[in-house]
C-alpha cells in the first residue's frame, strides 16, 4: 500500500504533555489556541471546534432551519458523512453528477438538478482541491441557494469565485486521511478565492466570502 499522507507528531510531544498536565482533556486553552490558529489560516474571524465533520455539517444545516422535503444538492462521490448530515437535518438528498477531470460536483449537472424545493448546495472538495466555486457560487446566488462546503479533504485550499454567494458556510475535518496533495499538475491554472473555511476540527459558521487571491494551482495547508 502506498500511503497518501504521513503522520509525524514528534514536534507535538511537548504540546501533548502540556494538555495532559493541564487536566483539561476535552476543552481548555489548547483548544482555544487551535481554534484561533485555524481561523487565522482559514482567513475567517471565528472557528469553533466540534467533535467531527458530520456534526459540523449538521450544525451548518440546522442553522438554516430546513423543513421536511427541502432539498440539498451534493456530490455522489463523497464519504457517507455528507449524506448522513443532510438526512439528520431532516432534508432530502439530491445528487448532481461529478466531472471527470477533478471528480468534483459538476456545475452544469447542478443547474439541471435544482428544483423549487432546493435550498442548499453542498459541494465536496476532494484531494486537496476545491470544487469549481467560480461557477458554483454564481449559480447558487442566481438560484437563491445557501452554500455549505464540505472541505474535509481540502483544508486550506482556496478558489477565486467570480462573485460571492449570498450565504456561505463551510465544514472541515482535520484527520489523517482528510487532506492530500492535489493531483492537478502545478502548471494547470486555477484561480483561487479563500472562502472563510469554518473549522477547527470541525466547525461551521455562516459567513461572507473573504478577500480574493490568485495562485497557479489550488493548494493545501
Amino acid at each position: 500500500m502506498i500511503p497518501i499522507t504521513v503522520v509525524d507528531v514528534r514536534d507535538a510531544e511537548d504540546l501533548v504533555v502540556e494538555v495532559l498536565r493541564s487536566g483539561a482533556i476535552a476543552q481548555g486553552p489548547m483548544v482555544k489556541r487551535f481554534e484561533d490558529a485555524f481561523a487565522a489560516v482559514s482567513g475567517t474571524k471565528h472557528a469553533i471546534a466540534v467533535n467531527n465533520g458530520t456534526t459540523a455539517l449538521v450544525a451548518a444545516l440546522q442553522v438554516l432551519d430546513l423543513q421536511p422535503g427541502d432539498e440539498v444538492i451534493t456530490s455522489p462521490f463523497t464519504f457517507v458523512a455528507t449524506l448522513n448530515a443532510i438526512l439528520e437535518a431532516g432534508a432530502t438528498v439530491r445528487f448532481a453528477d461529478i466531472r471527470r477531470d477533478d471528480f468534483a460536483i459538476d456545475p452544469d449537472a447542478v443547474a439541471k438538478t435544482v428544483t423549487d424545493r432546493t435550498k442548499v448546495l453542498m459541494p465536496v472538495h476532494l484531494y486537496g482541491q476545491t470544487a469549481d466555486m467560480g461557477k458554483l457560487a454564481p449559480l447558487a446566488a442566481e438560484r437563491g441557494l445557501h452554500v455549505i462546503e464540505d472541505s474535509a479533504q481540502a483544508v486550506g485550499a482556496s478558489f477565486e469565485a467570480s462573485r460571492p454567494v449570498r450565504s456561505a458556510s463551510a465544514a472541515s475535518r482535520c484527520t489523517r486521511r482528510r487532506t492530500s496533495p492535489p493531483p492537478r499538475a502545478a502548471s494547470s491554472p486555477r484561480t483561487t478565492t479563500r472562502w472563510p473555511t469554518s473549522c477547527a476540527c470541525c466547525a461551521t459558521r455562516a459567513c461572507a466570502p473573504a478577500t480574493s487571491t490568485r495562485s497557479p494551482a489550488t493548494t493545501t495547508g
